[in-house]
């Protein structure tokens, strides 16, 4: 393997973790508020937790 191709798949990985990334912390910050929406309806019905 060639230092050119070996340059690009180390460039596809890295576009790849980055989405990855972009993605998990987008969910990271609307994970809570999803979470509190479920709790405060669950709470509302007055279902158990």
């Amino acid at each position: 393997v060639d230092g050119a191709s070996r340059q690009s798949v180390r460039n596809a990985v890295a576009g790849r973790f980055g989405q990855w990334r972009v993605a998990h912390l987008h969910l990271a910050r609307r994970a809570p508020s999803l979470f509190v929406m479920r709790d405060a309806q669950d709470g509302w019905r007055g279902a158990p937790k």
